[in-house]
């Protein structure tokens, strides 16, 4: 008796062990599908491009701010906050003043901004993207240290 006894304990142990393990998968499957990865990067554009400024002024851009959701899952929420490489804050002057939050990133979506900012960077390449979000496993944030191609002062 106590042969089958321990037989019947093994083999509870390692049904449980197995339920365990699918539970654990499972959760990270949900998880990783709920995720969204937003990121930015800059696009150069082939050709200058007009845009016309929150105050009725008309610059010629060469870049965009890309915001892009490489993740399984939609981000909400989605905002931007860029900073130079001194860690000064700059103005996206092509956005209004209530463009963020975007209220949804979908999956692989990509949002353009034209890249004017204030204070004028005049030919530096460098800033920084804090990018915060919300997807299926709650608030995330991520910084993104960007860099232009060619660029004339």
């Amino acid at each position: 008796m106590s042969t089958e006894f321990a037989a019947l304990m093994v083999s509870a142990a390692a049904l449980l062990v197995s339920v365990v393990v699918a539970v654990i998968q499972h959760r990270r499957r949900v998880r990783e599908n709920n995720a969204a990865q937003v990121a930015a990067y800059f696009f150069r554009l082939p050709e200058k491009a007009q845009v016309i400024l929150n105050d009725g002024a008309v610059v010629w851009v060469g870049y965009h701010l890309v915001l892009w959701n490489r993740g399984p899952g939609p981000a909400s929420a989605v905002s931007v906050t860029m900073k130079d490489e001194h860690g000064a804050d700059l103005e996206l002057q092509a956005c209004p003043a209530d463009e963020f939050p975007l209220a949804v990133l979908d999956v692989d979506g990509r949002y353009p901004i034209p890249w004017v900012v204030a204070p004028r960077l005049d030919g530096r390449r460098r800033a920084t993207a804090h990018l915060e979000w919300k997807d299926g496993n709650g608030n995330q944030r991520r910084t993104v240290p960007l860099r232009r191609g060619h660029v004339q002062a």
